[in-house]
């Protein structure tokens, strides 16, 4: 992948964020069209992004825990990409992916709390910001959990048979040292 359609904006946690050009133009023309279709048009974009930056940093999270090197995330008008060093054990691959996904419902759980419990506020800003925070994440979730190629559900479900297959062979291990003695 060559750089030069990204264009780098800041660093969290000395990871570089870069934007690929169709979702600097995306911003762009959509901040743009604010003035003429209202405030929460630019709000709305301000969401999705920040969406799709918190599940990318769900990802680098887990893999800086891991010890791994996070090299950049990039974003895409309607995806982003953790860029990382390939982990060792199918184990480590499985639980990074489950990042982006439990890093999302950091935004839902308050989000869909404050709407169940309070409904609307009197700010149509703060509404947009809500609902992209609780339905149109969900929505998210729900997608990047199918186990289809390219999304985190390929790599998330893989998690549930190791798990399994780790807690037999301990148990199978632990058989062996009782009829041991």
């Amino acid at each position: 992948m060559r750089l030069r359609k990204f264009y780098r904006f800041f660093s969290i946690w000395r990871v570089p964020v870069y934007f690929h050009w169709s979702a600097v133009l995306m911003f762009v023309v959509l901040v743009a069209g604010s003035p003429f279709f209202g405030l929460p048009l630019l709000f709305i974009v301000l969401g999705l992004f920040s969406v799709l930056l918190v599940h990318e940093l769900g990802h680098a999270l887990l893999v800086r825990q891991f010890g791994y090197e996070v090299e950049r995330i990039s974003i895409y008008p309607i995806h982003g990409l953790c860029h990382y060093d390939e982990p060792y054990s199918e184990y480590e691959d499985s639980v990074i992916a489950w990042g982006g996904v439990l890093a999302q419902l950091l935004l839902f759980i308050p989000a869909s709390a404050f709407l169940f419990f309070f409904g609307n506020t009197p700010f149509g800003s703060v509404n947009v910001l809500l609902v992209i925070f609780s339905y149109i994440n969900a929505m998210s979730i729900v997608f990047n959990l199918v186990p289809a190629p390219g999304l985190d559900g390929s790599k998330t479900w893989r998690l549930i048979p190791i798990l399994v297959k780790a807690k037999w062979s301990l148990i199978q291990h632990r058989r062996k040292r009782l009829f041991k003695k």
